[in-house]
């Protein structure tokens, strides 16, 4: 049974074969049920809607869906083929898949307070983070944040451990806060990196 991770791509490759003597022209359906056998979601085309089938003519024709953050289960795909001029169902077929539990972080990114300052003036820094998070599970993450003055000294580093719901797409959190003066003009680099814990069934960071 083919499995998939958080916002995945599932192609969905369709056999079309027309056994009569009449060519038609061609709509699919592509329907994403859940175990509840509630329609979730909804395949697309990947070029156009429609497919002209000669008679007695076999096409290959491919749909696509994105897991997205859908919870970790089997779903039912199921295709159905509908003449376009008369909308009657020609034919129909399904297959099984399931979305595996996956932790997804796609970006990390640290957000400073303030941004910008004079030199030998010195300032409270508030550092929080904002994950863009795909996972269809919460997310056990440790996050640590390090400041480099401008010639790579460390001034700063902390680390946090977080529990990111599945529900929460963007995810704002606080890292931590310092004082400093700063004595040199330039940028100063902030790194933040996120790992999950090891106990996760997956572990992407991309």
């Amino acid at each position: 049974m083919p499995s998939y991770g958080a916002n995945a791509n599932v192609n969905i490759t369709v056999l079309l074969e027309n056994t009569g003597d009449t060519a038609h022209d061609i709509m699919l359906e592509g329907s994403i049920i859940d175990g509840n056998n509630n329609i979730i979601s909804f395949a697309h085309m990947q070029n156009t809607g429609t497919i002209s089938l000669a008679a007695h003519a076999t096409v290959n024709a491919t749909m696509m869906w994105n897991t997205a953050k859908y919870a970790p289960a089997a779903y039912n795909i199921v295709i159905k083929v509908f003449n376009l001029e008369s909308g009657s169902l020609l034919a129909q077929g399904s297959t099984v898949f399931t979305i595996r539990p996956d932790v997804l972080i796609s970006d990390v990114s640290p957000l400073i307070n303030p941004q910008f300052t004079n030199v030998k003036k010195t300032e409270a820094v508030l550092i929080r983070g904002n994950i863009v998070n795909w996972s269809n599970i919460d997310a056990d993450l440790s996050t640590v944040c390090t400041v480099k003055d401008t010639t790579g000294v460390v001034i700063f580093n902390a680390s946090t451990n977080l529990n990111v719901p599945a529900s929460e797409f963007s995810y704002t959190f606080n890292i931590g806060n310092f004082d400093y003066t700063f004595t040199q003009s330039g940028e100063y680099a902030v790194e933040t990196v996120s790992y999950t814990h090891l106990t996760l069934p997956t572990k992407r960071i991309v």
